[in-house]
């Protein structure tokens, strides 16, 4: 199945994110800034990126772009906890496939990485 990383400064995010995608089979990794984030994906390769935006260090956007850079079709979910309706257009003008907004249900994001992934829900 496909491997995420999960870059939020919030462990418990990255905690309950790593859980719910890791019982659903993926294979997961977790980083705690955009900068780390980013250096893992120099290192190793991954399908998707479940990412915060506002993290210290290098925030979300700032990393996804570098990112792209190197991956240009890498898939990004982009999540924040002060959503604004700029934050949202900027997101999905740099490239982000998906933007949600903190708290988010299982569901939510299970359907997020999907679509993502291009991956059905299971039956």
């Amino acid at each position: 199945m496909a491997k995420i990383l999960i870059v939020d400064d919030e462990s418990m995010i990255c905690d309950l994110l790593k859980r719910s995608l890791e019982m659903e089979g993926f294979e997961t990794d977790t980083a705690e800034n955009g900068l780390v984030g980013l250096q893992k994906c120099t290192d190793d390769s991954f399908d998707l990126v479940v990412s915060d935006i506002l993290m210290p260090e290098m925030d979300g956007i700032t990393m996804m772009e570098k990112i792209k850079v190197a991956h240009p079709d890498m898939p990004i979910i982009l999540i924040t906890g002060y959503a604004k309706q700029y934050t949202a257009r900027k997101a999905t003008e740099s490239g982000a496939t998906d933007f949600l907004t903190k708290p988010f249900r299982n569901a939510e994001i299970m359907r997020s990485v999907r679509k993502a992934l291009n991956i059905s829900a299971p039956a």
